[in-house]
């Protein structure tokens, strides 16, 4: 190599341990006029691409570079050789004109603008646009002899430039812009930003999906939109992660769950981006995963952990929780005892639910008393309490989770039923009959009055009770209403059995003032209301015109048209599509 040393007009140190090596090389053979740098290569018979030590010692000894420095340069800053672009190399115009040297930073694939300028970086001649090569008369000059110093540089987006600077950052050694992810060196950022890059490419069909994309080094042209979409992953750290999980997942794939929703992107990345090189990434994907909305990762997957506290439980989980079956959780929605959040994951709506609700509804159901127990609260039998509770006047809970099925009734439930009850009050009695011995005569009359209290259609008493005493036996009822009560009374069905009439007739008598009902509000016509002492007396005042006609010897036809003759008019008129007979007051007929 010594006997080449005089064969160098000029010779030249690197620039700095951020010069390009082949840049280097061919920025020595310019300036010794040659075509390119293979000529400097054939003059020192030395191979194209090899840089092993003794490749090193003869470019140094051919050039006159201290071997040191130029084993920096050649080591392209510890990158691989997939991280680097060694075909079609890339130019800073602006850098160019300031300082003619090539950076070993445009040699990297995931860095297409420059750190400095802002720029897009040139990949191609502006006046042949063919690909730039190694293989060219000078750093500034194309093959077919244009000045690359002539073009005009684009501005690039602040993505590009972000990525350009974390990476130059990291290849000088010192501490890149803050709020980008914890990557250790520069081959881990350049790694990061081409995953991604090939994500962002995965549905282009002209370049072939993620798995060309990612193999590929694209020119600057293609390159550029797919690493400006990866950059908010390395730049704003773990916000861009965090939507970049988001937009994928919340589409709807074919499927549900982590894999439905996610695709192959998931599983590409545990094997393209290793926990051993990347522990920040996994680490902030498995908490992403544990707080997604859409599915539940698997406890056997590599991205499982436990869901960390506040984090939204799926419908397994509440129903874990309440120790019922799954099954149950759909009803316990219906009834609004459990609140959830519909959600989609992959293809199918799912119901979440926050812990906070799940214990909140356990501490419900443990702390509600039976009804025989709310019944003894009030008052009442048991059987009056669930009647009350049917009415709507009294929230219950049936058959609530962790308990023996039944009817359950919350503490704060009674309490709520003494303030209605508070509110019907026009005032205070120091004794009268109360409610509870209303309920002693029967369930009917209690309800009613309950309900018509709650109306404000009857108005209550507050008595002078101890503490104590049951929630019914505060109150007082007007003592019209006590002893309406007492009043013997009969159902619809026992009074038209009485008077052999159809149930149907019941209603109609009663509105012509034939029978009459109990004056209590709780005594309707559906239950036992019609006092018996009318249906007694209706015989002696009323008869129908069947019974009328058998009495007198004729037919009901030739009664009816002698009574309308004489002008006599009957009390409940006939009415065949209702099922009604004509009903005449016996003073009336001749």
């Amino acid at each position: 190599m010594t006997g080449h040393r005089g064969c160098l007009a000029v010779r030249a140190a690197p620039a700095g341990p951020d010069e390009s090596y082949d840049g280097y090389l061919l920025r020595i053979s310019s300036f010794n006029g040659g075509r390119d740098h293979r000529w400097l290569l054939r003059l020192g018979r030395l191979a194209a691409r090899a840089r092993d030590p003794g490749q090193l010692a003869g470019v140094a000894s051919l050039t006159g570079a201290d071997p040191e420095s130029l084993a920096v340069v050649a080591g392209d800053g510890g990158l691989p050789e997939d991280a680097r672009v060694t075909v079609r190399p890339r130019i800073c115009v602006p850098c160019l004109r300031g300082k003619p040297w090539v950076r070993r930073l445009w040699d990297i694939r995931a860095v297409v603008a420059c750190p400095d300028h802002g720029t897009l970086l040139f990949d191609e001649c502006p006046a042949c646009g063919t690909p730039l090569s190694w293989c060219r008369p000078g750093l500034a000059r194309c093959a077919c002899g244009h000045d690359l110093l002539e073009a005009e540089p684009k501005q690039a987006a602040l993505g590009l430039v972000g990525v350009a600077r974390v990476v130059a950052a990291l290849l000088d050694g010192t501490e890149p812009p803050p709020g980008g992810a914890p990557v250790s060196d520069a081959a881990s950022a350049v790694r990061l930003v081409w995953f991604f890059a090939a994500c962002a490419a995965d549905a282009t069909d002209d370049l072939g999906g993620w798995r060309s994309v990612y193999m590929r080094k694209l020119p600057v042209g293609r390159a550029a939109p797919l690493i400006e979409a990866a950059s908010p992953v390395l730049l704003d750290w773990p916000g861009g992660l965090h939507r970049w999980l988001a937009t994928l997942g919340g589409g709807e794939p074919s499927g549900a769950g982590v894999r439905g929703a996610f695709g192959p992107q998931l599983r590409r990345m545990l094997a393209s981006l290793k926990e051993a090189g990347f522990p920040f990434l996994h680490r902030e994907l498995r908490d992403w995963l544990a707080r997604w909305e859409g599915g539940r990762v698997k406890p056997w997957s590599p991205l499982y952990i436990d869901r960390p506290e506040g984090a939204p439980l799926t419908a397994a989980d509440a129903a874990q929780g309440l120790g019922v079956s799954k099954g149950r959780i759909p009803r316990l929605v219906a009834s609004a005892l459990l609140p959830a959040r519909t959600v989609r994951g992959g293809g199918r709506l799912f119901r979440m639910f926050q812990s906070t609700d799940i214990a909140a509804l356990r501490a419900r159901c443990a702390a509600a008393v039976t009804a025989t127990e709310a019944a003894r609260q009030l008052g009442v039998t048991p059987g009056q309490a669930r009647r009350i509770v049917r009415a709507g006047l009294l929230e219950a809970l049936r058959n609530p989770p962790g308990r023996t099925p039944g009817t359950y009734v919350e503490p704060s439930a009674v309490t709520e039923f003494g303030r209605r009850l508070d509110a019907a009050c026009s005032g205070r009695a120091s004794e009268g009959p109360s409610l509870a011995d209303l309920a002693g005569r029967g369930h009917a009359a209690l309800v009613g009055t309950l309900l018509a209290a709650a109306r404000g259609k009857v108005e209550l008493l507050a008595l002078s009770k101890a503490p104590g005493a049951p929630t019914l036996a505060r109150y007082a009822v007007p003592a019209t209403l006590a002893a309406g009560a007492t009043e013997a009374t009969m159902t619809v069905r026992e009074a038209a059995r009485a008077l052999a009439v159809h149930p149907r007739m019941i209603p109609a008598l009663v509105g012509a003032g034939c029978l009459t009902v109990s004056a209590s509000p709780g005594q309707t016509l559906t239950r036992r209301a019609v006092r018996a002492a009318s249906v007694a007396a209706f015989p002696a005042v009323y008869a129908t015109s069947g019974t009328l006609a058998a009495a007198r010897g004729t037919s009901t036809r030739s009664l009816i048209r002698r009574l309308e003759a004489a002008g006599v008019r009957p009390v409940v008129a006939p009415d065949p599509r209702r099922g009604l007979s004509s009903v005449w007051r016996l003073a009336d007929c001749p």
